[in-house]
């Protein structure tokens, strides 16, 4: 049995790797790798840790081009470390991506044989992770999720490692990868604190002390000392970035219907496959709603079942599960896809752990059993296979070569920030949605693709006046590039080439 298992172990991490670089290699670039990973690389090549080629008129956030205070502060020095040793690029930032998802994925799995005793069920969750289509997606992408998630699960794991024999030491390491996890992203820091602070209380509440909850305070105040002196060196800046990162991201609290149906429609009606899909996104998505309808079986056989809902797994799992549920809907506005990979996991343990309970008690066929799982990882395989033969970065390196053939030195480009990986994030390139009508600054060409138009719709919807004047500019210029979902317009008094 245990070479059984190490083979499911060993196969599920070469299927993780095909998928996840493939995934990195076929992704095009998004605006929140540029803004997550130029910070860091100013900090190695300048020293400072600032966000290049953003105007400042269009957001508001002062002096963010020598601080980055709109994200948390772990993430970029961790990637500063990593860009002493390789050179700062999109591959290299993804590639840190595929190494946190894979550990975090180690560390869920781990912390659910804990919680269950059974080296199966940790190896089949493991297993189901591996082609899980979200976590893929965060492995393939350079945004701080993958390393929040990682400090996440790995402050459950710890916890319940260390909580028998030292709870002291269970304690601090928990919380000191919760802390981790916050200095990554405030999403990965408040769902561990919550599923951690519920694994302390279900597991022991009766055996805290006092000096056990002095030791949980030491890895926040050093987290807070650390954050606060970085703060300290410009609080101004820090106010008015944050505040422009945090708009609107708690509406949930003061209008809860919307949250419930934002987060019903947004989070998981699109994400299943069944509403808008990304530009170019093309093939079966809704088969992924087969996966989802896998997990709500899995949970609904849980609740159905009286000798499951009285173990162990199942009061943790449908415990961290609901008080994930009420933060995503009320306490996360954006509702965005790249947050699921938390709550994923979650889901994935409660099937693995209704699956082992039908095949230890024959309750179906084991072929069947066996068929049904083999079915839904061919579903999570087959999605990201599809997202690498399209492979959107093609569409993104054609245009980038069509810049560096046409563009002089001089001119003015603005774009979506993540242009600045294939053009460079130099003085001459800018991401200024408004196109120098606020700023002065008037572009020679101007780069629109799915992001620039979706802030255009937006502007025309709630800033009026802001969008005529952009729409005045706009025609000053001329297509001449468009293809792959990317237009490049050049402005009409400058020497350019023919569409």
């Amino acid at each position: 049995m245990r070479f059984r298992i190490r083979g499911v172990y060993i196969a599920a991490v070469l299927l993780f790797g095909l998928l996840a670089v493939g995934t990195m290699r076929s992704l095009r670039p998004w605006f929140d790798e540029a803004q997550h990973g130029t910070p860091a690389w100013t900090l190695v090549d300048k020293g400072y840790m600032g966000t290049p080629s953003l105007d400042v008129g269009a957001t508001g956030m002062q002096r963010i081009d020598r601080y980055s205070y709109w994200i948390m502060p772990l993430y970029p020095l961790v990637q500063a470390a990593w860009y002493t040793v390789v050179p700062f690029n999109l591959s290299s930032l993804r590639a840190l991506s595929v190494v946190f998802v894979l550990v975090g994925i180690a560390c869920f799995s781990y912390f659910v044989r804990r919680l269950t005793q059974d080296r199966v069920t940790a190896a089949l969750c493991f297993a189901l992770l591996s082609c899980d289509y979200f976590a893929i997606t965060a492995a393939g992408t350079g945004r701080p999720d993958g390393l929040a998630f990682m400090f996440n699960a790995a402050s459950f794991a710890a916890y319940l490692h260390l909580r028998e024999q030292h709870l002291l030491w269970a304690l601090l390491a928990g919380n000191a990868c919760a802390v981790a996890s916050g200095l990554t992203h405030p999403n990965g820091g408040m769902l561990s604190v919550l599923g951690l602070a519920f694994l302390v209380l279900y597991f022991d509440r009766r055996r805290l002390t006092l000096s056990h909850l002095g030791i949980v305070i030491v890895p926040y105040l050093v987290g807070t000392l650390g954050w606060g002196a970085y703060i300290l060196e410009d609080p101004a800046a820090f106010i008015s970035q944050y505040a422009f990162q945090t708009a609107g991201r708690f509406g949930g609290l003061i209008d809860p219907f919307t949250a419930v149906w934002a987060e019903t429609y947004t989070r998981y009606v699109n994400n299943m496959g069944l509403g808008r899909h990304s530009e170019g996104s093309v093939g079966p998505h809704f088969l992924k709603a087969l996966v989802f309808c896998a997990y709500f079986v899995g949970i609904g056989g849980i609740l159905a079942t009286r000798e499951l809902r009285r173990t162990t797994a199942a009061h943790v799992l449908l415990g961290i599960m609901a008080m994930y549920l009420c933060f995503y809907t009320f306490l996360e506005g954006t509702k965005a896809a790249y947050y699921l990979i938390y709550i994923i996991c979650v889901y994935s343990a409660l099937l693995v752990v209704w699956v082992r309970w039908l095949w230890r008690r024959r309750v179906l066929p084991h072929w069947a059993i066996a068929l049904a799982i083999a079915g839904i990882m061919v579903v999570q395989t087959g999605g990201s296979v599809q997202r690498m033969r399209i492979d959107k970065y093609q569409g993104y390196a054609r245009s980038v070569e069509f810049l560096k053939a046409h563009v002089k030195p001089d001119d003015l480009v603005v774009g979506s920030l993540e242009w600045g990986f294939g053009i460079g994030f130099t003085d001459h390139f800018l991401d200024d949605t408004y196109l120098g009508t606020r700023s002065g600054r008037v572009p020679d060409y101007v780069l629109m693709e799915e992001i620039y138009r979706e802030n255009l719709r937006t502007m025309r919807a709630k800033s009026p006046e802001d969008y005529e004047r952009v729409r005045r500019r706009l025609a000053e210029y001329r297509v001449v590039y468009s293809r792959d979902f990317y237009d490049i317009l050049a402005r009409q008094s400058a020497a350019t080439p023919s569409p």
